[in-house]
């Protein structure tokens, strides 16, 4: 095999921007917000990538542009080496299918009028990938996976725990087998002793089906015990990006040592 093959990622930003207006008339021109400013990220298949920063750096956002949520101001999002912006119908779809996210509030990211079954068999019935008892089928199989008893299927968000909760979001977005998840804060919201269940199933998740991760967290000990490599994101720009752990150990930017000085001790989990 040819070493030096080049490998295309599965989802890439290339020179990513997205500016907000703010205020109106002669002042809107002046008053234009850099969001995300002029971002290069590339996530690979089975690679976890980890984006830490402080709430208000802009990672939400990269993170909406990723999932094709939102469309760049300038640069570049790209799927399996393609631009977002000139895939043709059929490939936007499988693009929809194989980019997922699971947002960090799964109290509000789950309908609390649909139960927990037709919240995960939702995205086969939108691509049209399953109807009728396959659907059931579909959703109960799913919440096996991720360690709930499927007959949760019956039951409302609100009748779960904030850990089953975020379980159902992920089975949710596993239903469509994709090769990206975006996890954005995805334990925040948790207790300590559920956040690390969580990242345990995502570890184990990630090895049985490949799938590749963008981790995003305000919290560099969390992204620790999960991430292959991290880059640290601050007002908008990406300021550093290393391997775990070495970027703990040499870190070069003066914003990432502060994120460091406020985080618990790194630990990779086994």
């Amino acid at each position: 095999m040819d070493g030096s093959r080049v490998v295309t990622p599965l989802l890439a930003a290339r020179g990513v921007t997205k500016c907000y207006r703010n205020g109106a008339g002669w002042a809107r021109a002046a008053a234009a917000t850099r969001a995300v400013d002029g971002v290069d990220l590339a996530i690979a298949e089975g690679e976890t990538v980890g984006l830490v920063g402080e709430s208000g750096s802009g990672k939400t956002t990269l993170a909406h542009l990723l999932a094709g949520l939102l469309a760049p101001t300038a640069g570049d999002v790209q799927f399996e080496g393609r631009s977002l912006a000139a895939l043709p119908p059929d490939d936007a779809r499988r693009f929809r299918r194989s980019v997922q996210m699971v947002f960090q509030s799964p109290l509000l990211s789950l309908d609390p009028r649909w139960r927990v079954g037709d919240t995960v068999a939702e995205p086969l019935r939108i691509h049209r990938l399953a109807a009728g008892g396959a659907l059931r089928e579909q959703a109960a199989h799913w919440l096996t996976v991720v360690g709930l008893d499927p007959a949760l299927a019956a039951r409302y968000p609100r009748e779960l725990s904030g850990g089953q909760r975020q379980r159902v979001a992920i089975a949710r977005a596993l239903v469509l087998r994709p090769s990206v998840i975006i996890c954005d804060e995805p334990v925040a919201s948790l207790d300590l002793s559920v956040q690390r269940q969580i990242l345990e199933l995502l570890l184990r998740l990630q090895a049985d089906h490949r799938i590749a991760y963008l981790f995003i967290s305000h919290h560099l000990g969390l992204v620790s015990a999960v991430a292959h490599r991290i880059l640290v994101m601050h007002r908008g720009r990406i300021v550093e990006e290393g391997g775990n752990p070495a970027l703990f150990q040499h870190p070069t930017h003066p914003y990432t040592r502060t994120l460091l000085a406020s985080a618990i001790t790194p630990q990779t989990m086994s």
